[in-house]
């Protein structure tokens, strides 16, 4: 195996190739589109501009159950939401793709039992029908 290097050409096995010149911003970056501006929230528990609030407190009308795509039925109390284990799991009514995901996340202050009896069992982002678990 051989090799032999000239200024702008390189020479490798026998075959000749012209080396190009390193690329500029302007051939590797996508400038368009322009994504738009983001407005932070004017308070620290404000959502951003952009932002699609899936839940505010006070309801479900965002999410739907995971099972039959009928109305969610997880408790809503004291600005909170609460799983409901004979409901089942819910997931929005809308679909996204790319997306930034805010998530405030509590779990109880006593916990016992085992498995999935200590609490929820999370969130799953980007889950498929096939994908995601089933609670009993």
């Amino acid at each position: 195996m051989w090799f032999a290097a000239g200024p702008a050409s390189l020479l490798l096995f026998g075959a000749a190739c012209t080396l190009a010149q390193a690329p500029t911003p302007k051939d590797t970056e996508q400038w368009t589109p322009v994504p738009a501006v983001v407005t932070p929230g004017a308070t620290s528990a404000a959502a951003p501009s952009d932002a699609i609030v899936l839940f505010d407190g006070k309801g479900l009308d965002q999410w739907v159950s995971a099972k039959d795509k009928s109305p969610a039925k997880w408790t809503v109390a004291d600005g909170a939401l609460t799983v409901s284990k004979q409901a089942g799991n819910i997931e929005p009514r809308r679909s996204f793709r790319n997306y930034q995901l805010h998530l405030e996340w509590r779990v109880p202050e006593n916990v016992t039992g085992s498995g999935q009896g200590r609490g929820n069992s999370g969130v799953f982002p980007q889950a498929t029908a096939r994908s995601r678990p089933q609670h009993a």
